[in-house]
């Protein structure tokens, strides 16, 4: 499925919205707006509805490695704010952290300031 058929599946389906507004618009507040839209929509369907907390796990940590990437740096608090208690903090932060070393990224946490940097990893930059 490619961009352009997300914007012709409209703004019925979140998870298609989600998607447009992760990697098209670049706009991750409604894309942490839609993920509640995309559970209900799962909870609705019979094949998804078991696994409701999964879609919304992956999805937030979709939004937070979109957004290290884009911003460089996160705050931890912002994370604990929208997974709530039932994640462990430190089990998404390492989730986060591998998932952007397997896109060529290194991911650090500064305990000071509680927040997530990352850089891109000195052998996939160019520059460097």
């Amino acid at each position: 499925m490619g961009l352009e058929d997300i914007q012709q599946c409209g703004d019925g389906n979140a998870f298609s919205s989600f998607l447009k507004a992760i990697y098209e618009d670049y706009d991750l507040e409604k894309a942490i707006e839609l993920v509640e839209k995309m559970a209900a929509q799962a909870n609705d369907d019979f094949l998804l509805r078991n696994y409701v907390f999964d879609i919304k796990k992956q999805a937030y940590l979709l939004i937070f490695q979109t957004k290290c990437k884009l911003f460089r740096t996160i705050d931890i608090k912002q994370i604990e704010q929208v997974l709530g208690a039932a994640n462990p903090i430190a089990d998404a932060i390492k989730d986060i952290q591998r998932n952007l070393q397997q896109e060529g990224f290194a991911a650090e946490v500064d305990e000071a300031t509680n927040t997530l940097s990352c850089s891109v990893q000195q052998g996939n930059d160019p520059e460097i």
